[in-house]
Formats: structure tokens, sequence, C-alpha cells
């Protein structure tokens, strides 16, 4: 049998095994337990595929209760502006902040480009412009119909160019940095990932800012809820645990 289980995201240690080939359930006994109430349910089921040679696949789905991570993790606080410090089932988390945010903004825009098949895009008050090299021109030139999907509105005149627009998402301020960074990108096949990763990074919040508590609860709720919240968009890891029992056997307490 193979089983396919869907289960919150630090229910899993996926640091076990250095080629990830083996992970370790943080609640082993409660999924053992529920896996198998839910086959025991299906013991006809059962006799019918052993009592045949050909194959058979079913499902089984129980009912699913949602987890308040309101309740479930604790944000303690804020490490030089930068990291969350959670609570959460014996360990503590040091969650960077930034690239918390960025997986989530990550998310977001790659389902709007979807399902629009571009982003939307803003019109500036006052062009932006550029002045770049040759190299700069033509590279530009062979991925302008991806920026213009990305909400980028521009004209090229020599070497000249002037930002008309640029996608909601960003700030005119982050604007040139972020073209000048898409340009000079040594991806030379930029993708869909690459592209919208950059905006993500752009758009989410800094290393440095203060956040309150009612927004680094926010953070916290929306990242639980990415598809991935181990990595951001560039590979980096988001967060790193310390087991409590390991501070205990440091300080003495075990």
């Amino acid at each position: 049998f193979i089983l396919f289980i869907n289960l919150p995201p630090f229910f899993v240690d996926f640091n076990i095994h250095p080629t990830k080939e083996e992970v370790k359930l943080k609640k082993e006994k409660p999924v053992f337990e529920l896996i198998k109430t839910a086959l025991s349910k299906q013991e006809s089921n059962f006799t019918d595929i052993f009592n045949t040679q050909n194959k058979r696949e079913f499902t089984l789905k129980q009912n699913v209760k949602g987890y308040n991570s309101d309740k479930v993790f604790k944000v303690l606080g804020q490490i030089e502006d930068t990291f969350l410090v959670v609570y959460f089932d014996g360990e503590l988390y040091l969650i960077d902040q930034h690239i918390a945010h960025e997986r989530i903004n990550f998310e977001l825009l790659r389902r709007v480009y979807l399902k629009e098949g571009k982003l939307k895009s803003k019109k500036l008050n006052k062009n932006i412009k550029l002045s770049l090299t040759d190299i700069e021109i033509e590279r530009l030139k062979t991925i302008s119909d991806k920026l213009e999907n990305l909400g980028f509105e521009f004209t090229i005149k020599n070497n000249t160019v002037a930002l008309k627009k640029i996608p909601i998402y960003i700030s005119p301020k982050d604007a040139k940095g972020l073209f000048l960074e898409l340009i000079h990108s040594l991806d030379t096949e930029l993708t869909l990932e690459n592209l919208i990763g950059e905006i993500a990074c752009a758009k989410s919040i800094k290393a440095g800012e203060i956040l309150k508590d009612t927004e680094a609860q926010a953070i916290l709720k929306n990242w639980l809820a990415t598809d991935n919240p181990n990595l951001c968009p560039h590979g980096r890891p988001i967060y790193f645990k310390i087991s409590i029992n390991d501070v205990k056997k440091v300080l003495g307490r075990i």
C-alpha cells in the first residue's frame, strides 16, 4: 500500500536523513491510531483486493479538523527586529520574518498569475528613466514579454528606458532596483518562479522592521497555510528550531 497523509508542517521532521529519504512524525502514536482506525473500516475492501489479481486504488477520507495557529503557536517576541520567536510543542522556532512573508507573497502572486495569465499594473505619475548599456538593452529585449506580463510597461529609445507602469504590488521606490535586478539576473532563461519570486521579495517586509503583535500573528498564520513553509522561493530555510529538552539538558534540568 502507498499512503498519502496530509499533516500540519510542524508535525513532521524532514531533517533526520541527509537525502530526505526518511522523515519523522513528531506525533507517531495518534497518526498511527488514525490510520489504523481508517483502514479497519475498509476491511471488506481489502478482502476484495486480495481475492483479485487486478490492482485497485481507493481513497479514505476522514473529517478534517483545522487547527488554530493563534492557540497552538505562541509568538514570544522579536529578536533584532528580524526574527520572530515562536513556541510550539516543546520547541522554540526562530522565524525570519522577511522570508516567511516572502513565501506568503510568492504563493499569492503565483496563484493570481496562473489564474489570470499576468499581474496587474499601475500607472506612474512620473516615468522612471534608466540609462542602460548596449548589453543590458539586448538582455531587456529578450525578456520584455515576460516583464510586461508581470505588470511592467516601458519604452526603449536608444539606451534610455522609461518605465510607465509597474506591478501594483510594489512601490515606485522599489521598481527601479527590481527592474535592473531582473535584467541582470544570471538565469538566462528566467522562469515564472524566478520572476514572481523577485516581486514577492520586493513586496515583503524587511529585516529590521518592528512588527506589532497582530502583524506577527498574521504573518505566522498565513505562513503556516502556504504550500511550502520550510523554504523561501530562493531556497533559503525560513526557520531554525531549538528543542526545549536540549535547553533543559544544558541547564541541568534533565
